[in-house]
């Protein structure tokens, strides 16, 4: 696969175990959450340092890909995308790049199904909440 066939999604928990989110602001997904995400090179090949270069370019927090969690098929862009889970280094403060995101926010999994959601996200917090992903 190349870059233009798929994609990695990071869920990042916080130490009050809530989810990072970002609010994008480019079209055709202007206004709709999903956490940080960005094109991979090939599936299964560089997607830790996909996962790992994507979450500081977007966000500027440095972290640690843990594991895939699931494939499923992409909304746009891409084809399909990996979820995988990521450990923060550090607790720092988030520092968006606004040409990808207009804001970002920790939720909890309640509040995150209360957001306008990309597709593959919402399928993805719906597994989880019924309990067929678990996340760490």
């Amino acid at each position: 696969m190349d870059s233009v066939e798929h994609g990695v999604v990071v869920i990042i928990k916080n130490a009050e175990d809530k989810i990072l989110l970002l609010e994008d602001n480019r079209e055709p997904s202007a206004g709709l959450w999903s956490a940080p995400h960005g094109r991979c090179n090939s599936l299964d090949k560089g997607e830790a340092e996909t996962v790992e270069r994507e979450v500081f370019e977007e966000t500027h927090l440095k972290v640690i890909a843990l594991n895939k969690l699931i494939i499923l098929p992409s909304d746009y862009k891409v084809k399909t995308l990996s979820f995988w889970q990521a450990e923060l280094v550090e607790e720092n403060e988030v520092i968006l790049d606004k040409n990808e995101a207009s804001s970002y926010g920790w939720f909890s999994l309640k509040e995150i199904m209360d957001l306008p959601l990309k597709t593959a996200t919402e399928t993805f917090f719906n597994m989880v909440l019924s309990g067929k992903i678990r996340l760490q």
